[in-house]
């Protein structure tokens, strides 16, 4: 039987974490490799598979429903609707099941065979000095001392120079002075070829979160900022040294190949899914407890009042990224004004960029991660002073200033940390979402063909008129905006933290996890430009000249707004700018304190100016493992015009996409702004999902204990493997739904722009994402099953009205139902 490594590591790599770099922490479905399965044959594949957790246990849907937290009407539709005639009614006992003990993942079975056959816990000799090594040779300027030929890549760096201290084992020695052959390593180790396989999968995956981060620098370069050259091969090939080396300085030579004495068979990988059924109990729970919440939502679609705002009574527009927590702060905005419009859109505003900021050795992202900028927009001179500290020295190292400084300085810094732990403040080293770009800052932002320079290898620096204009023309036509505001606001986010490794999970997913300022400030400066306008005059979409658009950013950790370039406008575009920022002030507040009602350290008796300051030391305090709650919480998706959903209170659960399907009869908007929604924030809603019900495989574990590795990744204190998904504290009080985007077009239109798409449509054919169309005529609903549209009837019955100032008086720290708002107070 042939092996060969590669073809193996080609199979294997789609089933590692998508594990990039903290700089670039992009939220992914940690099931994408199974995407090519229904959703919920993926859930049982993949736990048979690797032993994931993928959905909660039986007996917490049960309680939900005891409770009343899950609708019986919901669990009777499901029933009806997926029972399948295996299940007819809510007390059968398919639903009243206990949970089964599930039996021991394929993957890792053979190779642990080790223990069970030798009592030799492999990955405990193996493992520390492997995550040693790698750590070193990744590392992104924490070490002092370099790793030494870098330049040769990894396992030949490692063989070269460690050897004498790394390997004791003769026969291993032996090894790594001729070329390393995996096959022979694992003919030592195995000796039976059709285990090769096998034992590759548990090798790689006993490692995952390791594995997983090679897998991404070895095809991504650019994930690090100081390049390494490291392939998957590299580091299978190296663990299989350090098992051979630490068999035999255990056991001497009294020790035999694995695939003598083991009773497992080998497995077949093209055959995952064979002979795996879905838990039918799970997919009825799950359904329930998923259209106990949607149901409302379409109920209230339907119901409410659509607002009508004449173009000429519109005082402002707020153009704001999707983004769930855009959602709560757009309803403030709203309310401060009858005649404030909000916007959303993609947080990078339709302007893909690398950016180099004044004084940056890097180009950052800012645009979707699979998106490929081709220009590159730089920062002008700015006067910036360095952060330095006394303690940041090379005389640390020595025998005397390292003595000073740990006595002396040392006492100082402990006095320091006291006061900053008892008393939270802002901190210059924190991160802090104002800092991405100053108020001042201006960018190289036009083209010029003399500014043509290699440096800047295959980007073009700036953008031409004609490419401004039809970045302008697309970002205004995909809106829908008609008509224009004396002020418009184009208004991205970014989040501050002072102790937090994750830091880049809170900033947009859209800009590739960092604020979205720079690109609000472009897509300004192109709207405001008169060349710009003169060429969109020619293509049918008329700017007043006195309308005016000022880019702004959002720090959604502190609700506060940074405005950028108000000293370009005039006198009385600047009074009508500070009557709307007083309002928006007034909105942040209103934000701060809904929000402050989920965390247990703000009191809920607190004024709103004290809520809103607590709200603001989250970001500051050193102590605090949730600055912010993030995308907890989210399940829903709204395509459509804002007027259908202004009226609803939906508990910041949803991304907000403007679009007007009476402009689109042939869906080609449409096309385009479905595209992103499954890798965006499909990817978002389902890292979620499996991180809450896996938070220890598939999440990261609680934050206390990480410790950040090489300035790149995170890990279970010094020795541990790398953390893929998100912490506890991002999703405690997340529940597992599934994204059910709402799409406000006649199901007819979306049924073409998936058929043309079928990438696309794979989301919502194979259930990872629900999808229900309401005719924007008619208001009938539809839901996509199986590839095509059914009627959909709500079995809601009427919602509640609730006043938007009771929203702020609310005690309950759980998540509140969908109602309908009032203006009564």
């Amino acid at each position: 039987m042939s092996f060969n490594l590669q073809e193996t590591l080609q199979n294997i790599r789609p089933h590692l974490p998508h594990q990039a770099s903290l700089k670039d922490f992009i939220h992914q479905n940690t099931l994408e490799s199974f995407r090519k399965f229904d959703f919920f044959d993926a859930l049982s594949t993949a736990s048979c598979f690797f032993g994931y957790q993928t959905h909660l246990n039986l007996n917490y849907y049960q309680k939900k429903f005891l409770n009343g937290e899950l609708s019986v009407k919901a669990l009777e539709w499901s029933i009806k609707k997926f029972g399948d005639n295996r299940v007819n009614d809510i007390l059968d006992e398919t639903l009243w099941q206990t949970e089964t003990l599930t039996t021991e993942p394929s993957v890792g079975k053979f190779r642990n065979q080790w223990d069970k056959k030798y009592g030799f816990d492999m990955d405990q000799h193996v493992h520390p000095p492997l995550f040693k090594l790698l750590s070193a040779y990744l590392d992104q300027g924490i070490s002092r001392i370099e790793f030494p030929t870098e330049e040769d890549g990894f396992l030949t760096s490692v063989v070269k120079n460690n050897s004498a201290y790394i390997f004791k084992s003769p026969r291993v020695k032996a090894l790594i002075n001729n070329q390393i052959n995996p096959n022979e390593l694992l003919t030592i180790l195995i000796s039976n070829k059709s285990f090769f396989e096998t034992y590759l999968w548990d090798l790689v995956f006993s490692c995952s979160g390791w594995s997983g981060f090679i897998n991404t620098i070895e095809q991504h370069p650019d994930s690090l900022f100081i390049k390494k050259k490291i392939t998957l091969s590299d580091l299978c090939c190296l663990e299989l040294l350090l098992e051979i080396d630490a068999l035999d300085c255990f056991f001497g030579l009294n020790w035999s190949p694995l695939g003598h004495l083991t009773e497992c068979k080998p497995i077949d990988f093209t055959k995952l899914n064979e002979g795996v059924k879905s838990n039918l109990a799970v997919k009825i729970w799950q359904n329930a407890l998923e259209w106990t919440w949607y149901d409302p939502v379409i109920k209230g679609i339907q119901s409410v009042e659509k607002n009508k705002i004449k173009n000429s009574e519109i005082k402002a527009q707020f153009i704001f990224c999707i983004d769930d927590r855009s959602c709560s702060l757009r309803r403030h905005v709203e309310s401060q004004d009858a005649c404030f419009v909000t916007y959303g859109t993609p947080g990078f505003f339709g302007v893909p960029i690398y950016y180099k900021q004044e004084g940056s050795k890097f180009l950052t992202k800012l645009c979707p991660a699979n998106a490929e900028p081709k220009h590159l927009i730089i920062e002008k001179k700015q006067k910036k002073s360095n952060l330095r500290t006394i303690h940041f020295n090379n005389h640390n190292y020595s025998l005397i200033g390292g003595w000073f400084m740990s006595i002396g300085y040392g006492f100082i810094s402990f006095i320091n940390l006291l006061y900053d732990i008892l008393n939270p403040h802002s901190h210059k080293s924190g991160i802090a979402a104002f800092n991405h770009i100053k108020t001042t800052s201006e960018f190289i932002h036009e083209y010029e063909e003399q500014d043509a320079d290699s440096i800047h290898n295959h980007l073009q620096l700036g953008f031409t008129l004609q490419e401004m204009t039809n970045l302008a023309f697309a970002f205004i036509n995909q809106l829908g905006i008609k008509s224009f505001s004396p002020l418009l606001y184009i208004i991205a986010h970014g989040a501050s933290s002072q102790n937090n490794p994750h830091y880049s999970a809170y900033d947009c997913g859209a800009c590739s996890g960092r604020p979205g300022s720079v690109n609000a400030k472009l897509m300004a400066l192109f709207l405001n430009n008169p060349l710009v306008r003169n060429q969109l005059y020619t293509k049918g979409m008329l700017i007043p000249e006195n309308s005016r658009f000022i880019a702004a950013l959002h720090d959604t950790t502190r609700d506060e707004i940074e405005y950028y370039d108000t000293n370009t406008l005039n006198e009385q575009q600047y009074a009508n700018h500070e009557n709307i920022r007083n309002n928006i002030t007034k909105a942040l507040q209103n934000n701060a304190v809904e929000r402050s009602r989920k965390f247990e350290s703000i009191h809920l008796k607190y004024n709103t100016l004290k809520k809103h300051k607590k709200i603001i030391q989250r970001s500051w305090s050193l102590f605090e493992p949730r600055p912010e709650l993030n995308h907890a919480t989210n399940c829903l998706c709204i395509i459509g015009p804002r007027s259908y959903s202004s009226k609803l209170f939906l508990d910041r659960r949803a991304f907000l996409n403007s679009y007007d399907p009476f402009n689109d009869i042939n869906g080609e908007l449409l096309s385009q702004i479905i595209k992103p929604i499954g890798p965006v924030c499909g990817g978002i809603n389902l890292e979620y999902y499996f991180s809450r019900t896996d938070n220890k495989k598939l999440g990261s574990g609680t934050k206390v204990p990480h410790n950040i590795i090489g300035l790149f990744a995170v890990a279970n204190g010094i020795e541990g493997d790398l953390r893929p998904g998100l912490p506890y504290q991002m999703i405690d009080l997340h529940e597992p739904l599934r994204l059910n985007v709402i799409i406000i077009q006649k199901p007819e239109i979306i049924h073409k722009v998936l058929n043309n798409n079928i990438e696309v449509k794979s989301w919502y054919s194979k259930e990872w994402i629900h999808l229900t169309a309401i005719d924007p005529e008619s208001l009938n609903s539809y839901q996509y099953y199986k590839g095509a549209f059914e009627p959909y009837t709500p079995f809601t019955d009427d919602l509640k009205h609730i006043s938007r100032n009771s929203i702020l008086k609310n005690k309950n720290r759980n998540p509140l139902p969908v109602a309908i708002l009032t203006d009564e107070n």
